[in-house]
């Protein structure tokens, strides 16, 4: 199921009011205009209208319900970072892995989100190195944007379709109208067709 964000998930939201923003470490970004940082520290305040539309299907899978897990996955690593401070500002509990994580780390992270009924989501970079990695305690997996590859995809999606998977699962995937996204779906749509006759 693929689902389009668009301007009625802007529709809650609002931008800071107020004067200037100060930005913070300005002296890192010296070739930002004052006006474009500013604007860019205050959208770090907001959440984008697919992330608003995440955090708002993440809630609604998991509110009230014991153990609930879910997955999200993206193809895109600072995705990642993105999706974790939207889950930390959103209070949710929730572990990451990335490609370059070791395999300590990925450890900890299945371990602390099966065992921990406190943390309900799994924020996952489908180009990270987890050769055999299974979520089958996940009931919802949300794929942040269509992937380049087909295969990829299916391979993300299918790490909580194992053997050993007792529930169905439910894949939600998001993609924003009049983007680069919804002409990668429309593209890769005609590519699956079969050839014409003739």
């Amino acid at each position: 199921e693929w689902t389009a964000c668009g301007d009625a998930d802007l529709d809650a939201l609002e931008l800071p009011r107020g004067g200037p923003a100060r930005l913070a470490n300005r002296h890192l970004t010296p070739n930002i205009p004052n006006a474009l940082g500013a604007h860019l520290e205050a959208a770090r305040e907001v959440p984008s209208a697919k992330i608003a539309r995440l955090l708002r299907d993440v809630d609604a899978a998991i509110r009230g319900k014991v153990n609930e897990k879910v997955v999200v996955v993206t193809s895109i690593k600072p995705a990642v970072r993105h999706v974790s401070l939207a889950l930390d500002r959103a209070g949710l509990k929730h572990v990451t892995l990335s490609r370059g994580d070791s395999a300590a780390a990925l450890s900890a992270a299945v371990r602390e989100w099966r065992e921990r009924d406190d943390c309900a989501v799994f924020v996952l970079h489908a180009g990270a190195a987890a050769a055999g990695l299974t979520l089958t305690a996940a009931r919802h997996m949300f794929v942040l944007e269509p992937f380049l590859s087909v295969g990829e995809e299916a391979q993300a999606m299918n790490r909580c379709h194992r053997i050993g998977q007792q529930r169905d699962v439910k894949i939600t995937a998001y993609y924003l109208v009049g983007t680069a996204e919804e002409r990668l779906l429309a593209y890769r749509t005609r590519d699956a067709a079969p050839p014409a006759a003739g």
